[in-house]
This record gives structure tokens, sequence and C-alpha cells, in this order.
């Protein structure tokens, strides 16, 4: 006779798990044909007693063996794309959060084949009712495209806010804030207040950059070329993104005070692969730019973490500098645009209209 069926806790392209009595591990159980009326339900051990890895371990087992088709969870062509594809990719945290987004907006266990331009404008309007923008919901529909790519499921996607009001033009955006951009003297008053180190030296890398916040503080030793007076905001052996880091003129100013940081460790050379700032991630950064923005001296509205870009923009246009080289100072790169990789290509006054701005504009 078959196995009674345990009671399944989760299921996944046919395959369940469950406990057997007076055991602690999970198993995954699956039916067998050809045995009878009703086939032989099999086991197998996962080797765990947390559900939650037992669930990974599932999937990872079904997405080796078993071929997507229509009838195939979303959630395992999702897994295969994330694994085969995006988590080798600096978008591999991004990716993986719009997955966990379309599986709680439609339910952990729904079919490729329902997919729709129903299911899609639900997608839309969950997102917005959680406050996200419509740049946000494109990128994310985005990857459920890329996901889909390859299957035979005829699904047109709207993968920008543009194409998403194109298509449902009733659809609400998310109002956009305006960022705070700090004059003069409140960077002057900022930067007189006691504060972290590595915020310091983040908020001078930004304002001589104008890079993203994180492409600041991963900035190291390694990324300066002295020779021909540029620094590159994309370290060696990443991968450039759709948020494009570019090599920029390093201002005189920002090379005496990262000379001086270099030199400052005891007199022992600064390791070429350390950070200028100690932080690790963005949240750092922002909670230690609200706490100095509301020190009592400083007073000033909470600065956002592109502040110092937008700010910095305003410079670069105030001094009339070109449009398509604020384009390269800030990495919005256009559509088609021919990306330098070698500093042998570069000219001498490579964005020298932009570095000479932010030094004499009023931002350093």
């Amino acid at each position: 006779m078959p196995r009674a069926r345990a009671r399944p806790l989760f299921e996944l392209g046919g395959q369940w798990i469950a406990q057997e009595p007076g055991r602690t591990g999970y198993y995954r159980f699956w039916n067998v044909p050809g045995y009878g009326k009703n086939g032989r339900t099999r086991r197998s051990s996962l080797g765990t007693a947390d559900l939650e890895e037992a669930k990974r371990k599932l999937a990872e087992i079904v997405i080796r063996g078993a071929p997507a088709t229509s009838r195939t969870p979303l959630a395992i062509v999702l897994e295969r794309y994330f694994q085969e594809r995006t988590d080798f990719l600096p978008s591999a945290k991004p990716a993986r959060a719009a997955g966990h987004l379309f599986l709680d907006c439609w339910g952990s266990l729904i079919r490729f084949e329902v997919l729709n331009k129903v299911k899609l404008r639900e997608f839309v309007d969950w997102s917005v009712a959680r406050g996200h923008s419509l740049s946000y919901v494109g990128r994310n529909l985005s990857v459920l495209a890329a996901a889909l790519g390859h299957s035979d499921l005829d699904l047109d996607i709207p993968m920008k806010a543009g194409g998403i009001l194109d298509r449902w033009p009733d659809v609400k955006d998310k109002p956009k804030r305006k960022i705070f951009e700090p004059t003069d003297l409140e960077l002057a008053r900022l930067l007189a207040q006691p504060m972290p180190e590595s915020l310091r030296r983040w908020l001078l890398n930004s304002m001589a950059t104008l890079g993203r916040p994180m492409a600041v503080a991963e900035l190291c030793p390694a990324q300066r070329d002295r020779a021909h007076g540029l620094i590159s905001l994309n370290p060696e052996g990443r991968r450039q993104t759709k948020k494009f880091r570019p090599t920029v003129k390093e201002p005189k100013s920002m090379t005496r005070w990262l000379t001086g940081w270099e030199r400052a460790a005891g007199g022992a050379p600064m390791p070429a692969d350390q950070p200028y700032c100690g932080y690790t991630g963005r949240s750092s950064i922002h909670t230690a730019l609200r706490r100095a923005c509301g020190a009592d001296k400083a007073a000033l509205p909470r600065m956002a973490l592109y502040s110092l870009r937008h700010r910095g923009t305003t410079v670069l246009r105030a001094a009339r500098v070109p449009k398509e080289v604020i384009d390269f100072q800030l990495g919005h790169v256009q559509q088609g645009a021919r990306t330098t990789q070698d500093y042998g290509q570069y000219q001498p006054d490579y964005l020298s209209e932009a570095a000479a701005a932010l030094t004499g504009g009023g931002i350093q």
C-alpha cells in the first residue's frame, strides 16, 4: 500500500515537505507512478530541522530536476533565473528583492501560466499602494520580463514608468520628493560640526566627484590615476550596471586631502584597496548624516544621500558646463554613447570644465 501522506508544510513542483512522527528533521516527499493504482510515495531526508532551510533545499532539488513549463510555479522560474544569471551580477540584491515582491503580491504558489495583463495591473496597483514610485515598479517588472524571456509565455511587460502610464493612464505615480540642496553657508556650517571622520571624508569626496553614495563610500587609493589626475569611481573587477560609475577629473583640492589621508596612518602607506570611508552600506551613511544635520549649530533640514549630487548639478549648470559633460560627470551615460575604458584615450582637458566649476563654483 502507498505510504499515508504526511501533513504537508510546504509544496513545490509536485513535491512537499513534512515531518515523520517522532522525528524532528524535515523530509521531502514525492509520488512515484507505476506502483499500483495510486502509485507510491517516497521520502528523503533534507538533513535539517529548520523549515526555511528545508524549503531552500527543496527548491534547489526541484529546480535542478524539472524543466520549466506553463504550469511551473513562478517561484521556480525566478529562482532559476537568479541562480543562473543575476546572482553573479552587481544587481543581485535588487533582482531578488523584486522576486520577493512578486511572490508577496501574487502568492508563493502562483503558476507561470496565469500571468496576464490583469495580473500585471494588480502588481502595479499593489506596489503603488505600498508607496513605490512607478520608476521602481518598472525596474521590478524588468526583472520579471528578463526571467520570462526564454519562456513560451507571450506577455508584453512594461519596464519603465512611461510604459506603465501609456498602458494604464489612470495609475497615479508617487509624488517626487524634492531633494534638499544645501547652500554654501549651510555646507560650511555642517562641515564645522564635530562628526565621524568617515562622514567628513564621504562628504568631501561626494562634493568633489558628485559620485553616487556607495561609489563614494567604496572609493580607495587604487582607483586614482595620479599621472593623469583622474579617479575612477568604478573599482577594478566591478562590472558596470545601469547606475554607471564614471572616471572623473580629480580636482586639486581633492588631491591634497586624499594624499594627506594616505600618509596619515602612522607614516605607513594606506593599503591600496582600503576605502577612505568606513561605511559598508547606505543606511550607515544616512544615519550619520541625519545626526550631523540635527546638531544644534548646524540646524539643517535633513539632507538626503543625493543632496550633494543635486547641489553639484546646480553648480555645473550655473557655470554653463555643457550637458554632455554633466552627463558624464554624473554617470548618466546616454543611449548609444561610447564610454572610453582606457586612460590613454582621455584628452588632457577631459571633464576639466566640470572640475573647475566644482572647485570654484561654490560647492567646495
